[in-house]
């Protein structure tokens, strides 16, 4: 099944994407695997129906009904048949009082229902249009949190959650080096058996994709936001050659560093 994917925003501190039904749409649904974002995501559903996986559990967002994904929660969603939604990508300073960097917290659910005033703002700023001021984009995630804490419970990570938060973090600060899960696991002070345990049951997916995934979304940010060369980004990123960039970096996107440049500055 083919979306037509459409780029509505470009910024250094949100971007939004408009998912549009094809016209000749199979039956079922087409699923997007497990990823993070080192940002805040939200999901409008403007027709139809999505599945939105996080949280070890699987939740339906319909028409009018959004998902809130945390900074670096592991998550995934299944697109069905004639479903039409709208995917923002936002810096968490944008509410900066809400997702304070050092908060381990999380929703217990993911799925809430919007309320008038956040469905006016989207249909209506968002929904065919090529800009929104950074105000607009405010709004919306403030009426967005707003509807989402009236319904769903905030709560402290668990245990495993901090040893992912803490993984994270750490691959972050240096993902320049060679990192194997044995030296990871050793410094953050957890046995290696336990360590690949808990990654693979909480995300769903193993350290060595962990860490690619982390690469690849610190050298698309420098992809869109600076104009290093890709050989500077290769050896920032911690990847090991040009070559092994290009590929891991075409396997996760769909294009080439250039091309998604190329996009990402037009």
């Amino acid at each position: 099944m083919q979306y037509y994917e459409r780029l509505r925003k470009k910024n250094k501190l949100f971007i939004w994407k408009e998912y549009t039904r094809a016209k000749n749409n199979t039956k079922g649904g087409e699923g997007v695997d497990l990823h993070i974002q080192p940002g805040v995501e939200i999901i409008f559903v403007t027709d139809g129906k999505i599945d939105i996986h996080a949280n070890g559990m699987t939740e339906t967002a319909s028409t009018n009904e959004a998902a809130l994904i945390f900074p670096f929660q592991p998550h995934g969603y299944t697109k069905y048949e004639g479903s039409e939604f709208i995917r923002f990508d936002l810096d968490r300073s944008l509410a900066r009082d809400f997702f304070k960097l050092n908060d381990k917290i999380t929703g217990e659910k993911v799925v809430f229902k919007t309320s008038p005033t956040t469905e006016f703002i989207v249909r209506n700023n968002f929904i065919n249009k090529s800009d929104a001021s950074i105000f607009t984009v405010q709004s919306f995630i403030y009426s967005a949190i707003d509807d989402f804490t009236k319904q769903i419970n905030i709560v402290s990570s668990k245990r495993n959650d901090s040893i992912i938060t803490d993984t994270i973090d750490y691959i972050i600060q240096n993902k320049e080096q060679d990192l194997k899960m044995s030296t990871v696991a050793k410094a953050l002070g957890y046995s290696e058996s336990h360590f690949s345990y808990t990654i693979n049951k909480t995300t769903g997916f193993g350290f060595n994709t962990l860490l690619a995934m982390l690469r690849i979304e610190s050298a698309k940010k420098l992809l869109r936001e600076t104009e290093k060369t890709i050989l500077e980004i290769v050896l920032e990123c911690g990847f090991g050659s040009e070559c092994s960039f290009y590929r891991q970096f075409k396997e996760a996107t769909g294009v080439s560093p250039l091309k998604f440049r190329k996009f990402s500055h037009k």
